[in-house]
C-alpha cells in the first residue's frame, strides 16, 4: 500500500483505492442538518425575545413615557416616583436586545469568514452591549432588588450579570492580545450566558404549563431552582465541550431534543405571553396585578432616595473602573 495515499472524510480506503461510504456520508449530512435546525430555532427564539423586550418595555418607556406597562407582565418592575432604577433597567434592556439580535451572527463561521470587518464591528458593539447590560443589571439588583423581592431570583440575576460581565471583559482582553483561540472560548462562554436569559424564560414557560395544565403540583423549591439555571449549566456545557467530554454535534438525539424544546417553549411563551403583551392584550388578571404592584410600591419606596442612587452609581463606577484598570495592566 502506498504510504502517501490519502482518503477524504466519508471515504474508506480499500486495497489502495477509495470507496464512498454511504452510511458515514449520510451521518455527516444528518449532523449538519440538525445543527442547522438548532441554530435556526435558537436564532428565531432570540429574535422574538429581543423584539418582545423592545416593543413591550423599551419603546413604551422611551417613546411614549408609559413605564406602567411593565407591570402588566412583571409586577413591581416599574418603580413609581423613583427615576434611577427605571433608568438602570431600560439601559439594561436596550443592551440586552442587541445581544439577542447579534449573538448568532458572531458564531456562524460562514458569516464570520466572509466578512471579517462585519464580524469585528458587530463584535465591538456586542462587547459594549454585554458590559453595559450586565453592569446596569448588577447595579439594579444589588441596590433595588427585583420586583417580587425573591432572593433566589435576585441571586440568579446577579450570577448571570457577573458571568456576562467577566466573559465580555475576557473576550475583549484576548482579542486585543491577538489570542484568537482564547477569544473564541470566552466568546462562546459569553453567548452561553447571554442565552441563559432566554432559556430561563423557556424553562419557566414549560414548568408553568405543566403546573397549570397537568396534575403536577406547584413546588416553591423547584420554582426557585430555575433561577440558578440561567448561567451555571450553560457554562458547564461549554466547559464539557471544550474538554472534549461532550460531543453534541455527534449526538443527534440530544440535538433533536434541544431543537424541539426551544421551538415548542418559545412558541408557547410567544403566543401566550409575549405577543399579547406586545399588542396590548395582556392575559394577566388585572386586579391581582394591581394589588401586587401596590404592595411592591410600598416595599420599594424606602429604597427610592439619594443614598440608593449614589450606591447604584458607585457600583457602576467600580465595575467599569476595575475592568479598565484590569485591561490596562494585562495589556
Amino acid at each position: 500500500k502506498n504510504n502517501d495515499s490519502r482518503t477524504s472524510a466519508g471515504d474508506v480506503d480499500v486495497g489502495g483505492s477509495s470507496c464512498s461510504s454511504p452510511s458515514i456520508q449520510t451521518t455527516t449530512t444528518e449532523e449538519q442538518k440538525q445543527t442547522r435546525y438548532l441554530i435556526i430555532a435558537t436564532w428565531i427564539a432570540s429574535v422574538l425575545f429581543g423584539l418582545y423586550a423592545a416593543v413591550h418595555y423599551i419603546w413604551p418607556a422611551i417613546v411614549n413615557d408609559n413605564w406602567e406597562v411593565w407591570d402588566s407582565t412583571d409586577p413591581g418592575l416599574y418603580r413609581r416616583g423613583c427615576t434611577m432604577p427605571n433608568i438602570l433597567m431600560v439601559i439594561h434592556l436596550t443592551g440586552g436586545v442587541y445581544l439577542m439580535f447579534a449573538g448568532p451572527i458572531q458564531l456562524i463561521p460562514s458569516i464570520r469568514n466572509r466578512n471579517i470587518n462585519l464580524h469585528r464591528w458587530v463584535g465591538r458593539f456586542y462587547i459594549l452591549a454585554a458590559v453595559t447590560a450586565s453592569a446596569f443589571a448588577l447595579s439594579f439588583c444589588l441596590t433595588y432588588s427585583n420586583g417580587r423581592d425573591n432572593p433566589h431570583e435576585n441571586a440568579g440575576n446577579v450570577i448571570l450579570g457577573i458571568s456576562a460581565f467577566t466573559c465580555a471583559i475576557q473576550s475583549y482582553r484576548y482579542i486585543k492580545k491577538k489570542n484568537i483561540e482564547e477569544h473564541k472560548i470566552w466568546s462562546y462562554r459569553l453567548y452561553a450566558v447571554v442565552l441563559g436569559a432566554l432559556l430561563y424564560r423557556l424553562y419557566v414557560a414549560i414548568y408553568w404549563g405543566l403546573v397549570l395544565y397537568t396534575p403536577l403540583p406547584f413546588s416553591t423549591a423547584l420554582n426557585n431552582s430555575i433561577f440558578y439555571l440561567m448561567a451555571l449549566p450553560n457554562l458547564a456545557i461549554v466547559e464539557l465541550i471544550r474538554n472534549k467530554k461532550l460531543y453534541p454535534i455527534q449526538n443527534l438525539n440530544l440535538m433533536k431534543i434541544c431543537t424541539v424544546f426551544i421551538t415548542v417553549a418559545s412558541a408557547l411563551i410567544f403566543f401566550f405571553n409575549w405577543l399579547p403583551a406586545m399588542i396590548g392584550m395582556d392575559t394577566a388578571d388585572e386586579s391581582s396585578m394591581l394589588v401586587g404592584t401596590a404592595e411592591g410600591d410600598i416595599n420599594h419606596s424606602k429604597l427610592c432616595n439619594l443614598v440608593s442612587s449614589v450606591r447604584a452609581i458607585c457600583i457602576l463606577v467600580i465595575l467599569v473602573g476595575s475592568s479598565i484598570v484590569y485591561l490596562v495592566k494585562v495589556r
